[in-house]
């Protein structure tokens, strides 16, 4: 069995929150099947962002403008090329928290602005990503489970919240509270990512040395998500797990 490890060190959880992205990425790659199967054959962004008709559609432009603007000033003030998704980190370590700190209260007064919006969900969530940069994780959580109250019902964007609060729980050692903030992620029927989730509780229940909740997690990947690929530490542990507890 796994030794079981002790709290991360908070920049190595602050990497992690920033390489999801690629790990995302990744993860398309080696379930395509799944993913192409999420909402019914719907592109995963689409299935994320969830755009409706009407007067929703109006306010859904309006915080999908100024979140777009946003967030291409804030890459655009970090020196990051033309098209690229993710800010390099600047030599002036001083001048890089200036401006988490300025893009910081700007993605926050977009969630202000446009409550009960996908984009002002995906603002909140890149004001947290900011302040977890600055190294609070404990503040950045709090930015995340304030705008669980204003995220439209039934939007999978929800999933991606809880997967940053599981994360920042994970880097300071909080394994219980981590699986538990994924298992809500991967509950999401519209988050695309539910099985990326459904690993990580399953992983971090592993960690609390809850053998029942990781396999129960084991179990239902096995049956509901059966071409994805876990990582191979994650299931050679499970499978330890399995042997030391039969039945």
């Amino acid at each position: 069995m796994a030794k079981r490890r002790g709290a991360a060190d908070p920049m190595d959880t602050i990497e992690e929150i920033e390489s999801r992205g690629e790990q995302v990425i990744e993860w398309i790659g080696a379930n395509a099947r799944i993913v192409l199967g999420v909402a019914g054959g719907l592109l995963v962004v689409a299935a994320i962002v969830g755009y409706t008709s009407g007067q929703s559609e109006r306010r859904e432009t309006a915080a999908s403008i100024a979140y777009e603007e946003a967030r291409s000033d804030y890459l655009q003030a970090m020196g990051a090329a033309p098209g690229a998704l993710t800010a390099p980190e600047l030599a002036n370590p001083a001048a890089a928290a200036q401006i988490r700190q300025e893009y910081g209260e700007r993605f926050a007064a977009i969630a202000a602005e446009h409550p009960q919006t996908t984009s002002g969900t995906l603002a909140s969530i890149e004001q947290g990503d900011l302040v977890a940069q600055g190294g609070d994780l404990e503040a950045a959580r709090a930015i995340w489970r304030a705008a669980l109250e204003t995220v439209p019902a039934g939007n999978g964007v929800t999933g991606l919240l809880y997967q940053r609060i599981g994360r920042s729980l994970e880097g300071a050692g909080s394994w219980s509270e981590a699986a538990e903030a994924h298992a809500a992620a991967a509950a999401i029927e519209a988050y695309p990512f539910r099985y990326i989730a459904m690993s990580d509780a399953a992983r971090c229940y592993a960690e609390a040395e809850n053998a029942p909740k990781a396999l129960e997690f084991y179990a239902r990947i096995e049956n509901e998500a059966p071409d994805l690929q876990l990582p191979d530490d994650l299931r050679i542990r499970l499978k330890e797990l399995r042997a030391a507890n039969p039945g």
